[in-house]
């Protein structure tokens, strides 16, 4: 099964350690609402939903490999026609796809970590991977994340009709070992793409509408405006220490915009401008990582 990988992801939620200054509780409140919103854009994504067609085509075909381990071609023969009767639906419905799903998975990792905990991980791993110990590093990266992470398995529609037809051909012609192998080629031709949505980057979106609410509502409590921000800020720093985003500049241009809003806010001032040009900033980073590819 290939694999596309736009950046490493856990699949477990671990808790590094404590020590990284707390989040107020409503600033917690605003935080969670978001990220259960984008959990749930996430899951509604019509790109991402499993195409039942595709689905009974790769059960199928396992079915196929299963009759050929018990030494029944015959069945194993049927269940490729559904197989390829189901392929041939999917090419027919979607012409415009090359990569059709056949399975969604959504899973949310949080990691809480002090600069300090991140700091020694951080000098862990590279001593491990400058001695080769490149399987002992695994588990902390796998762990040194943040985020919602969509998985979905898909169908090369382009290239798995042909291969079934194939190796139904084989069958036919009594080369069973061959046709087992060509499908389970096929099955393994499957491709995994892993995308991720980073939690700090959301939780400062969330945090930072909230005191641009207030202000269009002009009813800005300063007090927790600069409590809201400064939790935005926070959040902004670990994002960058986990590595979400390759521009350092982002994190140093949000930010400088953020205290800006502080200021304004502090000083009564219109924060309006600084307030877009965060909001804008955090999608456009938030996308970026989303959208970039990474073949595996």
């Amino acid at each position: 099964m290939r694999k596309n990988r736009w950046i490493v992801a856990s699949l477990a939620a671990f808790v590094l350690a404590q020590g990284q200054a707390p989040m107020t509780d409503r600033s917690k409140q605003l935080s969670q609402e978001r990220i259960e919103s984008e959990s749930a854009e996430a899951v509604k994504d019509p790109t991402a939903k499993p195409v039942t067609e595709a689905v009974a085509a790769v059960t199928e075909t396992r079915t196929a490999v299963q009759y050929l381990d018990q030494n029944r071609p015959d069945q194993a023969r049927d269940a490729l026609s559904r197989a390829i009767v189901k392929s041939n639906i999917v090419s027919s419905m979607h012409p415009m796809m090359t990569l059709v799903p056949v399975s969604f998975n959504l899973q949310v990792t949080d990691t809480i970590a002090s600069d300090a905990t991140l700091k020694r991980v951080t000098e862990e791993v590279k001593k491990l991977v400058d001695s080769g110990q490149y399987q002992a590093a695994r588990p902390l990266l796998r762990d040194l994340a943040s985020e919602i992470d969509v998985t979905t398995v898909n169908l090369p529609i382009a290239t798995y009709p042909s291969s079934l037809r194939s190796a139904a051909s084989l069958i036919d012609r009594g080369k069973v070992a061959e046709a087992k192998s060509q499908l389970l080629s096929a099955l393994h031709s499957l491709v995994i793409n892993e995308r991720i949505i980073p939690l700090p980057v959301v939780r400062a979106q969330a945090l930072v509408e909230e005191v641009n609410r207030q202000v269009l509502a002009k009813k800005v409590d300063k007090e927790q405006a600069s409590i809201f921000l400064s939790d935005a800020d926070q959040q902004l720093a670990l994002a960058e220490k986990l590595g979400y985003g390759t521009r350092k500049q982002d994190f140093s241009d949000l930010r400088a915009s953020i205290q800006e809003i502080k200021r304004s806010i502090r000083l009564d001032q219109q924060p309006q401008t600084f307030i877009a040009r965060v909001k804008s900033d955090l999608q456009s980073l938030k996308e970026r990582i989303w959208n970039a590819v990474a073949a595996v």
